[in-house]
């Protein structure tokens, strides 16, 4: 399968006097290249345009789970996993390991997570920290 790239822009067009900017919204959930270009306005005159370019990757913020586990229970199948300090929730992915179907999504608040069925096969339940800046890396189990 081949890897797939996605790219999304985001542009802000902004007018400020002071000496500052806080965007109204994140620029990024994961990762991102920012660039921004800045010009001084004097009433009808505008300045020379300066760019400058900076990186950010909320991952470095938000570590990956620790110790992730499937054991059996009375509901079925449950993933377990050591908390994230500063985590507000946490995505979980559940495929197939033959075809890489996706068997099901969620999120929850606490470090345990009912596990989909894997049919007849192996499973990889695949899971994330959602922290305050972004998603953390994954973390996998088997089952």
């Amino acid at each position: 399968m081949p890897l797939t790239r996605v790219l999304c822009y985001l542009h802000l067009d902004t007018l400020t006097t002071a000496p500052s900017f806080d965007p109204p919204q994140p620029l990024t959930d994961l990762g991102a290249i920012v660039r921004f270009t800045v010009a001084a306005r004097c009433g009808a005159e505008t300045g020379p345009e300066t760019s400058l370019r900076f990186f950010i990757d909320t991952r470095l913020g938000c570590p990956a789970v620790a110790d992730p586990a499937v054991e059996p229970d009375a509901a079925g199948l449950r993933l377990h996993w050591q908390p994230v300090e500063g985590a507000g929730h946490y995505e979980v992915l559940a495929y197939a390991a033959g075809d890489g179907r996706l068997l099901g999504r969620g999120e929850t608040r606490e470090p345990l997570f009912t596990l989909p069925g894997s049919g007849d096969g192996s499973a990889v339940a695949a899971i994330r920290p959602r922290c305050r800046d972004g998603y953390g890396p994954f973390a996998f189990a088997a089952y």
